[in-house]
């Protein structure tokens, strides 16, 4: 079986799974909370994979990619592809909040209006444009990985990615060797993890409806 064939077969499933999902869980009501933790289980092994195939992916990308001319047209398009897209979802979520408005007619009697400032408050203001694009750039890398900061890793994997290309003689060739291997053994576990992608999907489901 290919991958298109492969990747349509799963996707199939997931749509099934959420149908069948919600109707448990419309008939279950709150006992459907015992599905629950196939649908955590499954967010885990998402999030376990994520962050590591990201860097390295990218870190091998843009090492391959160094010492070539479009280098530099493909990170400053890869940026651009995420200030566009984040773009997009900040214009999606507010017109979709001001439509459904979400919250909406919920009590908070129990809550003063002190609490509720001062949870806004810890929120903070939301950062300037400038604000944002020092943001990116990451004062410890590891911190980005540990909070899942994409930008700051993104920023990161293709510096340090270019950088290896930099390295004199051969010495890169081993380190460039194992982040392929690497890269090739996570894409397999993501493979897997997908396999179940649709049981967690009908957790996901039938714990929400319910």
């Amino acid at each position: 079986m290919n991958n298109k064939h492969w990747i349509g077969n799963i996707g199939v499933q997931v749509v099934i799974a959420m149908f069948l999902g919600a109707a448990v869980g419309w008939w279950l009501g709150e006992d459907a909370s015992m599905f629950a933790p196939l649908g955590t289980i499954f967010i885990h092994l998402i999030k376990m994979l994520v962050i590591p195939l990201v860097l390295v992916a990218i870190i091998s990308g843009a090492a391959s990619l160094g010492d070539t001319p479009s280098a530099g047209k493909i990170g400053l398009g890869t940026f651009g592809f995420f200030i566009v897209t984040s773009g997009i979802a900040v214009t999606l979520a507010l017109v979709l909040g001001n439509l459904f408005q979400p919250g909406k007619g919920v009590d908070f009697t129990a809550h003063s209006m002190t609490d509720l400032m001062e949870v806004t408050k810890e929120q903070g203001d939301l950062p300037g444009v400038m604000d944002t694009f020092i943001g990116m750039i990451p004062t410890n890398v590891f911190e980005s990985l540990t909070g899942g900061n994409i930008l700051q890793i993104l920023v990161f994997s293709i510096f340090f990615g270019i950088a290896l290309t930099k390295v004199k003689g051969d010495g890169a060739k081993p380190i460039l060797g194992a982040l392929n291997a690497i890269t090739e053994a996570m894409v397999w576990m993501i493979n897997c993890v997908m396999l179940v992608a649709p049981i967690g999907v009908f957790g996901l489901m039938a714990d929400s409806v319910g």
